[in-house]
């Protein structure tokens, strides 16, 4: 029988009941206490009216009670909406509003945030409860959580049953619900632990990327829960406190995207980090700079390159950590469970070291977009991921990504795609939008905005770059702006932003 993602703890529990899964500053959880603990939390959600497929969402920090919510939401076959923190009440509200949530949890930090965006929505949820707060007209997280019985009847789950709905961002400027089952997700764990960083259960991680971004879920958390590692959880982490945490904790693995390797690098003048168990370090989002590289490097870190997307539930490719490589388009090879190919536009598959859209196939690749038939069927043909970014395979299997919808910006900008393509997203002149790094020889690094303007809008390029200086102040010199008629797009319907970069190259006298 297949009892789901929600058994593992179970299964843990029978096998290594007194092994540490979480461990806080205040606490250690151990595996036994964490089945009993989701036990309760799947009893009460039952209770408050959660049935089999309802939504539960998350506006959470990282914290133990974001994993005990998405370990009692698997138990019961419900479906977790991670929502990230730092986006808008306008933002949050649509997602509620897509989605469909029955209940809603959230902490003392954010719930102003969830507050504004129902208000907005008009949108009633069943329940809506609050961890970390003494005082709340919502339901407290440990009353809650406490009243449901210790023992949860096993549920029969498919691998086929939705489990996460995760929202990205894309160049239509509407969120978009990456839509992941049970098996996508059981899947890439599995890949994973198999992979060259050859997990165990005396592994160890500081969860500092957040889980609301899936990768800060997948890449390593999940996979040592699964294993039966453990998992160290900061609540509210800030970015002075990163090089403390490591140095306190001492993980033996650690993922972090490529913000968050600046902002620890950009500490290291002041801090010494000092990880004596540190034996492999992963970049899942983004290329460090050069600079950061050096830093780390200096004080014994090598970071390894890596290439996922959420659609293939976080990480798929994984590189060696080796010395010197930092800013290399290589991006490592293939999970287990992942086979990578490259095709041209009429869908050929092309040899080593040929260029071409960079196509996926495997168990990880998720099942659609949430409520979005037509944009799925862009990217998914035949259950192959297109993913609209440009590579090629050398011979040993290594892929290199030449152009790529989800790279850092460049090396001497610290301003994510995220954060441009959030502050344009509330503007109603705009239909679509892709962002693209330009970095090179004979001009200045930049970000490239392209947009493509609704019928009748009559904003200008100059007002779009105002807005974003107001934003960037000093790194808005580094912003540009350029509107089209159309966002040139793959076979697939992918943006291809490397066409982007020639169309303003080529406009700017470059070539």
């Amino acid at each position: 029988m297949d009892y789901g993602l929600g058994n593992w703890i179970r299964r843990r529990s029978q096998l290594d009941g007194r092994d540490i899964a979480i461990s806080t500053k205040d606490e250690a959880i151990s595996y036994h206490r964490l089945d009993l603990l989701t036990d309760r939390l799947a009893n009460s959600l039952a209770s408050a009216g959660v049935r089999f497929g309802d939504r539960v969402a998350l506006l959470l920090e990282n914290s133990e009670e974001w994993i005990e919510i998405l370990f009692a939401a698997a138990k019961l076959g419900a479906v977790v909406v991670p929502i990230d923190p730092s986006l808008t009440p306008d933002e949050v509200s649509f997602i509620l509003t897509d989605s469909g949530p029955r209940v809603a949890f959230t902490s003392d930090a954010h719930s102003e945030i969830l507050q504004k965006a129902m208000k907005e929505t008009s949108m009633e949820l069943d329940l809506v409860v609050e961890s970390r707060s003494e005082s709340s007209s919502f339901a407290r997280y440990n009353d809650f959580a406490s009243d449901g019985a210790t023992d949860f009847p096993r549920q029969q789950i498919s691998g086929s049953e939705l489990l996460i709905i995760s929202y990205t961002t894309g160049p239509t400027l509407r969120p978009k619900g990456v839509v992941l089952t049970h098996s996508n997700v059981i899947s890439h764990t599995v890949s994973m632990v198999t992979s060259q960083i050859s997990l165990t259960k005396k592994d160890e991680t500081i969860a500092i990327e957040p889980f609301t971004n899936l990768f800060g879920l997948t890449t390593l958390a999940l996979p040592l829960l699964y294993i039966g590692g453990t998992l160290h959880i900061d609540r509210d982490l800030e970015t002075s406190d990163y090089i403390d945490a490591i140095n306190r904790t001492d993980p033996s693995v650690l993922s972090l995207s490529f913000r968050e390797w600046h902002s620890l690098a950009e500490h290291l003048d002041r801090e010494t980090l000092s990880p004596q168990s540190l034996r492999y370090a992963l970049c899942t989002e983004g290329l460090i700079s050069r600079d950061d590289y050096q830093k780390l490097e200096a004080q014994g870190v090598r970071v390894a390159n890596t290439y996922g997307l959420t659609e293939l539930c976080g990480v798929s490719t994984i590189d060696e950590p080796t010395a010197g490589i930092s800013e290399t388009t290589r991006r490592g090879q293939p999970l287990f469970d992942v086979d990578v190919r490259i095709e041209n536009s009429t869908g050929t598959v092309l040899t080593d070291e040929e260029s071409g859209e960079i196509v996926f196939e495997g168990p990880s690749v998720f099942r659609g977009y949430w409520g979005l038939p037509m944009e799925t069927s862009q990217v998914l043909k035949q259950s192959n991921l297109h993913s609209g970014d440009i590579g090629y395979l050398d011979k040993e299997g290594y892929l290199y990504v030449k152009s790529s919808n989800h790279i850092s910006p460049p090396a001497n900008i610290h301003v994510s795609f995220k954060e441009i393509e959030t502050a344009l997203a509330t503007q109603n002149e705009i239909s679509e939008m892709a962002v693209v790094g330009i970095d090179g020889a004979n001009r200045d690094a930049a970000i490239l905005v392209a947009v493509v303007l609704k019928p009748q809008s009559d904003i200008t390029v100059a007002e779009l770059t105002y807005k974003l200086k107001k934003l960037w102040n000093s790194a808005s010199h580094n912003i540009k702006v350029m509107v089209l008629d159309k966002l040139p797009r793959s076979a697939s319907g992918k943006v291809l932003k490397s066409e982007l970069e020639a169309i303003y190259l080529e406009h700017n006298g470059y070539r």
